[in-house]
């Protein structure tokens, strides 16, 4: 709870900016697919015990929070959980079913994010579908990120056939659902697994990239003008193609070390447009 003031401030601050959040829940106990960046690295142990009770309790007070007319119209959205994983998919159900009904009791406008992107990788993603369009939910967002970084081949393909895999999304986020929206959660610059530790604390790259090595894949400052070419071209086909659903957000807003990752850079640096007039390519 030692960051819950920050959260607030933070989320005031985009107030005073006109800016709107989505407030996630990015760690559970016992963690909810083992990765690091949930707070917990190893065995999954969130269905385990009282951690989804706790999830639950969790979840209650932020939508209590953020409930309250301070911060209506700036907290748009809660996802429930970031990116369980496919073999808890039973139990998440079970838990989102829970979720939507506690924060439906204490608000019913706000939007409610699934967030099935380890289930679309998994092949279960078609299953999550028909459990929420079952059950009629109301207001409640299809959340799934897609990054080319964890591929090991996209960064060897042609730039022409990588713009053509990015460009492929456009009609499944279009087309999910009849009932459901789409909504690209999480998206970045990279082609590559390079980043320190983006593979969990002490882990290093898992592929074997042409070049054969990393060194120097963030050394932006000498970075080509071709480079920073294709990476706003590459920026603007994502946000094409994300935008057939009912939006994006980039991750992250900043790095320490990690420019393919960083949005302001790419704003400052000039291969992230922040406008439609600025993109330098379409998909359609």
């Amino acid at each position: 709870m030692g960051g819950f003031k920050y959260l607030l401030k933070a989320v005031r601050w985009a107030k005073k900016y006109g800016l709107k959040v989505i407030v996630d829940l990015h760690g559970a106990p016992g963690s909810q697919n083992g990765y690091d960046h949930t707070g917990r690295y190893g065995p999954i142990k969130w269905q385990t015990g009282d951690n989804i009770q706790r999830t639950l309790n969790v979840i209650k007070n932020i939508t209590l929070t953020f409930n309250h007319p301070e911060f209506r119209n700036t907290v748009t959205s809660i996802g429930v959980l970031n990116e369980p994983a496919a073999v808890i998919r039973n139990q998440f159900n079970e838990y989102f079913k829970d979720a939507y009904n506690l924060i439906r009791e204490i608000n019913s406008d706000i939007l409610i994010l699934y967030d099935a992107s380890f289930f679309f990788v998994s092949g279960d993603g078609d299953d999550s579908i028909e459990f929420l369009e079952s059950l009629k939910f109301k207001r409640v967002v299809l959340d799934t990120h897609i990054y080319n970084a964890f591929t090991c081949d996209f960064v060897s393909l042609s730039i022409d056939d990588q713009f053509s895999v990015v460009c492929s999304n456009e009609s499944n986020i279009a087309s999910t659902s009849n009932i459901l929206r789409r909504f690209v959660g999480e998206w970045s610059l990279a082609t590559t697994d390079c980043t320190k530790w983006l593979l969990g604390f002490g882990n290093s790259s898992r592929c074997n990239y042409p070049n054969g090595t990393c060194q120097l894949e963030d050394d932006y400052l000498n970075w080509t003008p071709e480079y920073k070419n294709y990476l706003k071209q590459y920026a603007s086909a994502q946000m094409n193609a994300y935008e057939a659903g009912i939006g994006w957000t980039f991750w992250n807003f900043k790095t320490e070390n990690s420019a393919h990752w960083n949005f302001i850079l790419g704003v400052e640096q000039g291969w992230i447009p922040l406008t439609t007039e600025q993109r330098t390519y379409n998909c359609t």
